[in-house]
Formats: structure tokens, sequence, C-alpha cells
């Protein structure tokens, strides 16, 4: 800063200090503050301002330690103020040395030295940062400070409030001293700096460039100097006010006095709200002397009554300084000291937010149950952070299924993207550091269901590409499956290994739902899906093989099973929280074929409340077919025109297309009812997905040809779908196949169907 900002009462006090001086009086002013709040300008400014005044200034600045001196001696303040004053002080040692071994004799020697160059003109000793001085040259000061009355000699001491200040007795207590405390800038002040700096800011700029620097003046002069000719747009402003805030941190920090070391790690760890664990810690306990918290509060790295450390860059900072291990060790303590003090789970929550991985299961449960209270009051951005921190302890399944939820709830309402972007960050997990990765089966089920088949992919692929031995093992494998025949991607992602159906839910509902999707063995796809679904244990969290199993069940003919199964399931998820949209979805259809109008309106009413809703093609899909089922095709048609997700590798896709085939038939344009039920084909067929139960689009696309005049062509798409729904085995779709028409199906050409290959 060219000139103080916010400091007129300090200056115009400072002057009249420097005009009483120059009119030979012997006043002292100390001038103290937190760091970086312009101490050191204050006090050259005042030296400058005497020289101009005539009088003789004498200036010196402590210090700290260097090579070639005692440990916690500084500057030979004795020799740097009296050097210039006379040629050869009697008993100086060599230049630089300290003054720790003069004798009280020089000392007084020195003085007089000084006193007679007061004799004829008044002298002003300035010494800068004077409690880092060593123990001689400060009781030197005292000695000639206490004389000052005897010659005009006058005195400005700039002191460090976090420095002990034992060994220092000479207040400003007479008439004509002056004690200058300097301030953190106000609103006001910083938009001042701003505006002479060539910003002009608005208020929301002003307001957070004052947050992120704190007010501290050498913090927002160095922020701005960090963006130079960039514009000064307030996020970036603050992200520089960050850089600086942290560089000012390791500053104070590298000065900070030993004594004050562990008190300050140990409010790193637990904040000053937890003065019992904190004073276990080496903190300031109650019992602890004002002085040392005072003196912490001087250092600027802590604020209030109870010493709460001033923003995570302070915690950061303070906790990068001890090694890895020293500081697990710590914090495991703190927060056993909590629990064993009967502290609230919020005070837990506090001390283990800024913990590093401390392998400590009960710590995800306990920050989980935190994280949902913060969540319900509101607080979202905590309850997310709170849980992200809980999924890096080693937890059982299920509290790392219930945490992956509560992850996503407290991020989708806000920034869905972000939501999936943190969650399949999650899902691959290091084996070891730096090493190869392995999946999370409880994130990847999340995933899927919320219809992230296209991130599932990537992590699966991801994991296949480490350098991990058996990369395809089953933990690969069964992600790799459900998400070939849940999506649309024509390149799979499973290659050619499948999983064996083994005890557990996940292979088994897969390879049901495999079965049924190609038309094939169904009595097996039942067995499997009554299989997937009877397994208990820690399956219990995988949803979507459960689902899949249902859907097998309902496909089959057992629609009452399939619904129990699906009931089962929602009562299951709703004790557990948030049921995920597409499992709603299915619901509906189920309901919806067996007839039940208003449970099916029920469910898709909940499915559209989840966030992942908007653009889920499979929920989408629902909304239209029960809107035709209540003949609304306008309403169908609403659901249609909303912003859809352009990627069709989702659950669902294909079955939308067929529902918008149908609406479109039934408000009259058979030719986009055509295309849609073409489109529908392709994506089945291209993927070897033949079975008419799914959605009988070739039923639906030859009652178009029909009535265009086509019969041939509508001979053999009823032909295939016949023969496909007597190969599935049950009458539904066969039903289905010869209700489209008023034709009788005729036998299909020689040849393979496109459906057989």
């Amino acid at each position: 800063m060219t000139e103080p900002v916010e400091r007129s009462a300090a200056l115009a006090a400072l002057d009249g200090f420097v005009e009483r001086a120059a009119r030979g009086e012997a006043p002292l002013c100390v001038v103290t503050g937190l760091p970086g709040t312009g101490r050191s300008l204050l006090a050259r400014r005042t030296a400058e301002r005497a020289v101009d005044r005539g009088v003789r200034v004498l200036r010196a600045r402590a210090l700290p330690p260097a090579a070639g001196r005692e440990p916690g001696a500084a500057a030979d303040l004795v020799a740097d103020l009296v050097a210039d004053l006379v040629d050869d002080l009697p008993g100086a040692g060599p230049a630089g040395s300290a003054a720790a071994h003069l004798s009280d004799a020089v000392l007084h020697d020195r003085c007089r030295v000084v006193l007679a160059a007061a004799a004829s003109r008044p002298v002003l000793v300035v010494v800068d940062d004077l409690l880092r001085a060593d123990p001689r040259s400060r009781v030197w000061l005292q000695m000639l400070l206490r004389r000052r009355h005897s010659a005009p000699i006058a005195g400005l001491v700039v002191l460090d409030g976090a420095q002990d200040p034992s060994g220092w007795d000479v207040p400003p207590a007479g008439p004509g001293d002056l004690l200058v405390r300097t301030a953190p800038l106000t609103l006001g002040g910083v938009r001042a700096v701003l505006v002479a700096a060539g910003v002009a800011p608005d208020r929301r700029t002003t307001v957070l460039a004052r947050r992120a620097t704190g007010g501290n003046p050498a913090v927002l002069d160095a922020a701005l100097a960090r963006l130079g000719s960039r514009a000064a747009t307030a996020e970036a402003l603050c992200r520089a006010a960050v850089d600086a805030r942290r560089e000012q941190v390791g500053s104070v920090l590298d000065r900070l006095p030993a004594d004050l070391s562990a008190p300050l790690l140990a409010l790193a760890v637990c904040g000053g709200e937890l003065e019992p664990v904190s004073a276990r810690l080496g903190g300031p306990g109650p019992g602890t002397a004002g002085r040392v918290r005072d003196r912490l509060r001087a250092t600027g790295l802590v604020t209030g009554a109870r010493l709460v450390p001033d923003g995570r860059v302070v915690v950061e900072e303070v906790l990068a300084r001890i090694g890895a291990p020293e500081r697990r060790a710590l914090f495991l303590e703190a927060i056993e000291l909590a629990i064993r003090c009967g502290l609230p789970d919020d005070a837990v929550a506090r001390i283990a937010r800024s913990a590093p991985t401390l392998q400590h299961p009960p710590l995800g449960e306990l920050l989980l149950a935190v994280a949902r209270r913060r969540r319900a009051a509101g607080r979202a951005a905590e309850a997310a952070g709170l849980v992200e921190r809980a999924l890096g302890e080693p937890v059982p399944p299920q509290t790392r299924a219930d945490l992956t939820q509560e992850l996503v709830r407290a991020r989708e309402r806000t920034d869905p993207a972000t939501a999936a972007r943190l969650l399949a960050r999650c899902a691959v997990v290091p084996v070891l550091p730096g090493g190869p990765v392995d999946l999370d089966p409880v994130v990847v089920d999340t995933l899927l269901c919320r219809g992230e088949v296209r991130a599932v992919r990537n992590v699966v692929a991801a994991v296949r590409r480490s350098a991990a031995p058996g990369g395809n093992r089953p933990a690969v494998l069964v992600p790799a499956r459900m998400a070939d025949e849940l999506g649309y991607d024509l390149t799979p992602a499973l290659g050619e290994e499948a999983p064996a159906s083994g005890a557990t839910a996940v292979p088994d509902g897969v390879a049901a739902w495999s079965l049924t999707l190609r038309a094939q063995a169904r009595d097996r796809a039942v067995a499997l899906a009554r299989a997937a679904l009877a397994a208990t244990g820690g399956d219990a969290v995988a949803v979507t093989p459960r689902v899949l199993a249902a859907a097998t069940l309902a496909a089959a003919g057992h629609r009452s099973e399939a619904l129990d199964a699906t009931g089962h399931l929602l009562l299951g998820l709703t004790r557990r929280g948030r049921v995920p949209a597409a499992v709603w979805a299915v619901s509906s259809l189920m309901q919806l074929s067996a007839g039940r109008r208003d449970a099916a309106r029920r469910d898709l009413d909940s499915a559209w409340s989840s966030p992942e809703a908007d653009g889920a093609p499979l929920v989408a899909a629902a909304a239209v077919l029960l809107n035709l089922a209540d003949d609304s095709p306008d309403a169908a048609l609403a659901v249609l025109a909303r912003p859809a997700e352009p990627d069709i590798d989702r659950p669902g896709s294909a079955l939308l297309r067929y529902a918008a085939g149908l609406a479109r038939h039934r408000c009259g344009d058979p030719p986009g009812a055509l295309a849609e039920y073409l489109a529908c084909g392709r994506l089945l067929l291209d993927r070897g997905r033949v079975n008419p139960v799914l959605a009988p689009w070739r039923s639906g696309a030859a009652r178009v040809l029909a009535a265009r005049g086509d019969h041939d062509g509508a001979d053999r798409l009823l032909a295939d779908e016949l023969r496909l729904a007597r190969r599935w085995g049950t009458p539904a779709p066969v039903a289905a196949a010869c209700r489209h028409t008023d034709r009788a199906p005729v036998p299909h050409p020689a040849g393979t169907p496109r459906s057989d290959a």
C-alpha cells in the first residue's frame, strides 16, 4: 500500500507524537496489532516524518534467527542503533554479533552515547518487532527509555502481540505517551483499496474480497498483485485471496513462538469450542492463563472468545506442518477423548471433518447420522462434505450404501451433474495407494439405479485398464454385464467373459434378465429370478439385480409374484431412505400391466418426485403409457415434449420410442408412429433383444403398414413376433400379436428372420 487506508486517526496521533519529540519532549509510542495490518508501515512513516522535522532517528528491526547466531537470539539492536553515532564503540564485538554477551557496564556506556547525542539534537529510537530481539538488547533499550526524561529521547516500538512480553516492562503510561492499535479494514476500506488499484468493484465483489482476506491489508495487496493485469472478477479475486492468505498464514507460522505451537495445533484439531478435548491435547483450556489466549488471538490465526481457527486455510496450514502418522494419532486421540467426554456427535464430526483417513469404522456411521441431520436442516453442502469424509473410512457394505445414497441426496437437488460425477468417482477405489483400482459394487448399483449406464461403463473401463491382476474377475464382470444389459451402446463393456451364476443375487438377477431379453429358457430365467429375490445377507443392498429379477417374473407371466417382490423391495428401500426413480417406474409399469391404474399413478408420481427422473427415459415411458391407458393422448405428447437426455445409453430408451409410437398413432400421425416403432426395433435388434414382451413394436408397425396397404410387410412382422412370443412361452404377447390386425398371420418366408440373428 502506498498510502495507509483507514489509518487517519493513527496517522494524526503519530504526527502529534513527532511534534512532541521535535519540541524536545520524551514521549513513548507503542504500535501493536495483527500481522499484516500495517504496523511496520506506520513506524516507517513516523520515522520519515521525524527526519523531516529535524529529529535524529535511530532505527533498527529485530531479525529472525540466522546462521551464526545463538538459537533464539535476534539482531544486535544495540550495535544497529548506535553504530552511526560513534565510530568505535567500547566493547563492541564483530559486526552482526549478538548482544547476549555484553556486560551491564558496556550497555550503560552505550546508553551514555545516545544521551550525549540527544544533548545537541532530539533523538527518536524506532525498533520494529521489539519482542523478537535478544534479551540483552531489550535490557539495553529499557535502560535507555527509563532515562529518556533526562534528555530529549523519544521511543517508538512495534510489538508483536504473539511474542512473550515477559522481560519488557516499559508501558506507554506517561501523559504524552501513545498506544496505537492497527485493525483489519472495514468493508469501506476494502473498497477504497480496490478502487485505488484500478478496480471498480460492485458490492458483491467488495463483500467477497473482505470475507476472503479478512480485511487484512497485506493479504489484499498480495491478492491484487497476483491478479496483475487480469480482470478482477469476484471469483478471480477470491481465488487470489485464498492463495495470498495461505502464504500469509505460512509466514506467521514460520515466526510463531515455540510455546504457542502446541496450543495452536490443538485448536486446529478440535476448534475452540471443544475445550475439554483441546485442553487434554495441549490447547488453551479454561484454566489457561489469559496471556496465552491473548497471544494466540494476536497471531490473527484464531478469532473470538473461544479461539476458533480463522478459516480452513489456517487449519490446513497448521496440520500440514506435522507428519502424517503424528497427525493421524492426534486426531484419533481427539475423537476418542470427545466420545469419552460425552460430547455430541456434531462435536465429534467437527474433529473428523479435518482428519485424514483414520481406519476407524464406527466413524462412518457417526458422520452419516450427523450428515442426515444437516441435510434435514437445509445445510446440504455441509452434509455432502461429511458424507465424502465418511466414505474414506472402512465401513460395512450397508453403511457404505447408505452413505452413497446420502451423498446423492445432498448433491442432486442443487447440482445433479455433480452428484453423478461424485458417484462415479466414489465407484473407483484404490486397492493400494498409487496402484491398481477396484470397483465399489454399492456405488455402481446406485449409478445404475440413477440410469447412469455410461458412467458405469467408464468406471469399468478404468478398472480393466488398471494394473490389477485378473481384470475380468467377477467384481468387474458383473457391473459390466449389467451395463451391457441395461444400456444401448453397441460397444460391449464386458468383453467375451461372462460371470458364472452363483449364490449371490447379482449374477442370478442379471442372468435372468439376459435370458428374458433374448426370449430364451423362460423356466430357467424364472428360477434364477426367484433365487435372486430369495438371497439374503450382504447382497440385500444390491437394488438393480433385484429389480431385474422382479421384471423377469412379470415378463414371464408371474405378475402377482413380481408385484409382491417389488413391494418388499420398495418397503426395504423406504426404510433405508429415498427410493430410486427407476424402481418406482418399474413398479408403475407392473401395476399398469396388472390393470391397477390408480396404483400405477401413485408410483409414477413418486418417481417424478426424484431429481433423476427429469430426462429419464424409463420414467417418461411409464408416464406416456399410463396417460394412454387413461385415454389422455395429449398428456402423453406433453410428456414426450419435455427435454430429454440425448444419451440413449440409459434404461428405457427403447421402451420410450415404443410408447412414443403408440402416442403418435393414437393422435393420428401414422408416419411418425411408424418411425418411432422402427427406431425402437433398431435399438432392440441391434443388441439382440428380441422378446416381444419388452415392447411389441412389430405389432404396432404392422398395424400402420396394414393401414397403408402394405400387407406383406405387416404379415412378416406379425409372423416374426408370433414366433418369438411362442418361443418365450407366455400367452400375453401371443394374444397381443394376434390382436393388432384383422388378418391371420401367414408363415414367414424361407430364411432366417433378422430377429434370430
